[in-house]
């Protein structure tokens, strides 16, 4: 009854304070504010729906809750996590799938210690000056055995790896049909894979904020068809000769930003980037032999940016 007459009045107030055809252009605060709140209230009302389900069917079926809790009630339980921390991951910007990753540890270890922790202690006050007797259940050890798994992972094994996803997978190798590959702000780190020479129709490569170190290695430049080469932001080191671009002839954009990368630059440069619009190379510590031959850029008016 209460919730209803609230949402009366609020649903009032929106109805007169705000026009159809636009959103609203004042106190963006309290709107944005309602509907952080309002999603997290309809995931956890939908959320907690659907666990109250999974418990009747489990009720009906004889199944142990201990195996309920380990299942289907933690996946339940984890809809909201999993909501939220794709969205970070996707939309979080440059630190969002680290935060994203640490969240997913996080709740479930502040679970497992205080929840837990304050349940038992609760209900070892309440049978106070006698011992608390946990229930017999034939799948305790099982439980106890996810349970300081989790911990033991969360605690030791992802600490050190510093909360970071290591390196790409070599699976991708697999997928010689992709055109298109961003895997940008993820704090890859180690060097650029050379898999990539297995994909000889990528035209799109974003490598743009890892933790990448080392070279670039020479299979990345038998990627006749990229248009798009962006491995900004990250550590890379060595010196790499202009002509080696010049396999790119298709090469619309290309930012070396933001590296250690020295970029030696011939007087015998004979041929051109005739598809060269936009040129990136700041703050990494570039040093050239010779003036920069922008006639290398084939029709000079093509190039937008540099």
């Amino acid at each position: 009854m209460t919730a209803g007459l609230i949402g009366i009045v609020f649903g009032n107030l929106v109805f007169m304070a705000t026009k159809n055809p636009s959103p609203p252009k004042h106190y963006l605060f309290p709107w944005h504010a309602a509907g952080f709140l309002m999603s997290v209230t309809w995931t956890y009302i939908i959320a907690e729906e659907l666990v109250s389900l999974l418990v009747s069917f489990g009720n009906i079926l004889e199944i142990s809750p201990s195996i309920l809790g380990l299942t289907v009630l933690a996946w339940g339980n984890s809809i909201g996590d999993l909501i939220a921390n794709t969205a970070m991951a996707m939309k979080g910007g440059p630190d969002g799938a680290q935060i994203a990753i640490s969240g997913c540890y996080a709740r479930p270890l502040l679970n497992t210690l205080v929840g837990i922790g304050l349940s038992f202690v609760f209900a070892s006050w309440s049978e106070y000056p006698s011992s608390y007797v946990i229930p017999r259940d034939p799948y305790l050890y099982e439980t106890l055995g996810f349970l300081m798994g989790g911990l033991l992972w969360a605690l030791v094994i992802l600490p050190k790896k510093n909360l970071r996803l290591g390196s790409i997978s070599t699976s991708l190798s697999n997928l010689g049909e992709l055109t298109y590959l961003t895997l940008a702000n993820n704090k890859f780190e180690g060097q650029v894979p050379d898999f990539f020479a297995h994909l000889p129709k990528l035209s799109v490569l974003r490598l743009a904020g890892n933790n990448f170190t080392g070279q670039v290695p020479s299979s990345l430049f038998n990627l006749s068809q990229l248009f798009i080469l962006d491995i900004s932001s990250n550590q890379l080191t060595g010196s790499i000769p202009l002509q080696m671009f010049l396999r790119f002839e298709k090469l619309e954009y290309l930012d070396l930003s933001y590296n250690n990368l020295s970029l030696i630059i011939n007087n015998s440069i004979n041929s051109t980037f005739p598809q060269l619009r936009t040129l990136f190379l700041s703050s990494c510590n570039i040093t050239v032999g010779r003036e920069i031959p922008f006639n290398a850029c084939g029709n000079k008016s093509n190039l937008s940016q540099a």
